[in-house]
C-alpha cells in the first residue's frame, strides 16, 4: 500500500502538474482555453520523476484540450507472496487534472 500510495500521489501531482501550462499564446490571440502540450508533458514528466523516487515509470501522457491524463506504474515489493516465488508486483496508476485558473467561460 505505500508504493501504491507513493506512485499515485506522483501521478496526481504530475497531472496537476501538466494542467497549469496553459497556452498562453492561444489565449491572447483568441481567448481559446486550452493546455500547451509540449509544456504539459514536459511538467508531468518532470514531477513524476521528483516525486515518484525512482519508483515510479511513466507510461503515458494525453493532452487534449484542458485535460491532461497521465499514465503510469509502481513496482512493489511483495511479503507474504514471495512464499509463492512472487517477489515483486507491478500496480497501474492513472491520474487526470483539468486546467481551471479560474475562468470559467470565454471572455472572462
Amino acid at each position: 500500500m505505500v508504493q501504491y500510495r507513493r506512485g499515485q500521489v506522483a501521478m496526481d501531482s504530475a497531472a496537476l502538474a501538466a494542467a497549469a501550462q496553459l497556452d498562453r499564446f492561444a489565449f491572447v490571440d483568441d481567448n481559446t482555453i486550452q493546455l500547451n502540450p509540449a509544456d504539459a508533458v514536459a511538467a508531468a514528466t518532470r514531477y513524476a520523476q521528483e516525486n515518484g523516487r525512482g519508483h515510479v515509470a511513466v507510461t503515458g501522457i494525453s493532452v487534449a484540450g484542458t485535460q491532461v491524463f497521465v499514465y503510469g506504474t509502481v513496482t512493489s515489493p511483495t511479503i507474504f507472496m514471495r512464499i509463492f516465488g512472487v517477489n515483486q508486483v507491478q500496480l497501474d496508476l492513472s491520474a487526470r487534472a483539468e486546467l481551471k485558473y479560474g475562468i470559467t467561460e470565454e471572455g472572462q
